[in-house]
């Protein structure tokens, strides 16, 4: 079992890459990573091809979305993801190492849920 992880960019160079870092950290269980610029005005777009070109390992798209906003970047997209479950990360967050491995054997431990929230409860 696999993941997808969107994250939605607007003016976070100073933060993507330590992000995109704790990603990386996650291993195989992330498929690809979804990075939407939101007009950023920053480097932010040319931070994350600058990590993708030194991260090959991990797949990353970067795509573009025009209209404001974090919900329309986590939405643009939707229609390329693959797995079964997404994981959103907002630019300025990070993920513990294995957390993502955490979470998927929760989901296995309960194949009923819809929805799952991270917690640090879930992550002990």
């Amino acid at each position: 079992m696999k993941v997808d992880v969107i994250i939605p960019c607007f003016n976070v160079e100073r933060y993507i890459e330590e992000c995109l870092d704790s990603v990386k950290l996650q291993g195989k269980s992330v498929r690809k990573v979804f990075c939407v610029d939101n007009n950023s005005t920053d480097e932010t777009v040319s931070t994350i091809q600058k990590w993708t070109l030194q991260n090959p390992e991990l797949e990353l798209e970067l795509l573009h979305e025009q209209k404001p906003g974090a919900c329309s970047a986590r939405n643009k997209p939707l229609s390329l993801v693959e797995t079964e479950w997404i994981q959103f990360l907002d630019a300025d967050d990070l993920l513990p190492s294995n957390a993502i491995d955490l979470v998927l054997n929760h989901i296995k431990d309960n194949p009923e849920a819809d929805v799952l929230i991270m917690t640090t409860e879930i992550l002990r």
